[in-house]
């Protein structure tokens, strides 16, 4: 596997961040 650039891990991480607080809003009643 490819470790990702500091830039690709950046946005990764932000886009998790983002999906987390979408759960959170639904109460998080979808779980990954």
């Amino acid at each position: 596997m490819i470790e990702p650039s500091k830039k690709d891990w950046k946005l990764y991480r932000e886009k998790i961040s983002g999906w987390q607080e979408d759960f959170m809003e639904i109460g998080e009643v979808k779980r990954i």
